[in-house]
């Protein structure tokens, strides 16, 4: 995933600093040279340097955003309505809290990756990031994704859910999510949303497959 996105910005980042090393050359070709210029040839000659580097600069910050953007799309998955985003089980360890056994599925691996959440209350939600790709960029491989991102715990019935006590997941990578969410109606192109699963219930003898969309999702056990 995001090898043509890296590819890319390795050829802007290429291009970017060839042109800042093209004006570098040009600069110390200038110096070494004994010809004399007018003064309205050398403004006009540093206006055109200073351009240059700017456009280099430019260039390299966009090849810079394109590796950013694959390196944080490896905590996502494409969305795929065949395969689960999560596995959900639960075990009652001897004289200690229920655990919930999470496996999530991320974009940089094969398999679901586990984890083990200490219950804070018997029922608990899960809460789901969704970055929605326009067709318009489907030449760069970028296609829906998806990010099991808070697991949140229905202490008390009816309250509502940013106050409920929660467990981030995979903390770090929320930055990319909470970036094209402040970009708002800036980037049609790009969308943003969060779905809630249903309530899961402590059951140490349950296991619950979570599949999902963007816009809803589906349990089963």
């Amino acid at each position: 995933m995001g090898y043509k996105l890296s590819t890319i910005g390795a050829l802007l980042f290429v291009i970017g600093l060839g042109l800042i090393a093209w004006m570098f050359v040009r600069t110390l070709s200038k110096l070494s040279s004994k010809r004399n210029s007018v003064f309205s040839k050398t403004r006009r000659v540093t206006f055109g340097k200073v351009l240059v580097f700017c456009i280099g600069l430019i260039i390299i910050a966009a090849a810079q955003f394109c590796f950013w953007l694959t390196a944080n799309l490896n905590a996502y998955a494409p969305v795929d309505p065949d395969q689960p985003i999560a596995v959900v089980s639960f075990e009652q360890p001897f004289e200690s809290d229920p655990i919930m056994n999470l496996s999530i599925r991320r974009g940089d691996s094969q398999g679901l990756i586990p984890s083990k959440i200490v219950m804070q209350a018997n029922v608990a939600v899960l809460e789901i990031e969704v970055i929605k790709f326009s067709e318009s960029l489907e030449f760069l491989e970028l296609s829906d994704h998806y990010r099991v991102a808070t697991v949140r715990f229905l202490e008390k019935s009816g309250a509502p859910l940013d106050s409920l006590p929660y467990k981030s997941i995979q903390e770090d990578a929320q930055k990319l999510w909470n970036f094209f969410d402040k970009l708002g109606n800036y980037v049609p192109a790009i969308k943003t949303s969060k779905i809630i699963s249903d309530p899961l219930y402590f059951d140490k003898n349950a296991t619950f497959n979570i599949y999902a969309s963007t816009s809803r999702i589906v349990m089963s056990n």
